[in-house]
């Protein structure tokens, strides 16, 4: 019941302010000329606005090239720095390799003194 209630009551809003919300103007960026709604444009005012036209569309390739090469730039820069990365783990685990070595030979030989110490105090 309370559910029906709360549809009705925000379909019924909707449909109230809808009018209004249809009506309403564009804003100034909408992309429309000047002489919009002042009649026929003169030659001059096409001309601009076709200059205009023609630049932002210039700069919007403009802007999609520096924006590819940004990416291939950074990918490339990832690419790289992934390798360095990789090589920097390869190089840590052999380090570690023989550290463990040492450690383990280390620890061979007290074991080793530590038998012969027990050896010769228990005889």
């Amino acid at each position: 019941m309370l559910r029906k209630l709360l549809t009705t009551v925000g379909i019924t809003a909707l449909l109230v302010s809808l009018p209004q919300i249809a009506s309403a103007e564009k804003p100034s960026w909408a992309g429309k000329p000047s002489w919009a709604e002042k009649g026929k444009p003169s030659d001059e005012q096409m001309r601009e606005y076709k200059y205009n036209k023609k630049m932002e569309k210039e700069e919007r390739k403009f802007q999609r090239e520096k924006d590819k090469e940004e990416r291939k730039y950074k990918k490339e820069r990832m690419k790289e720095e992934k390798k360095y990365q990789k090589q920097m783990q390869k190089e840590e685990r052999k380090l570690n390799k023989q550290r463990d070595k040492e450690l383990k030979k280390q620890n061979k030989e007290r074991m080793k003194e530590q038998r012969e110490y027990k050896r010769g105090y228990d005889d």
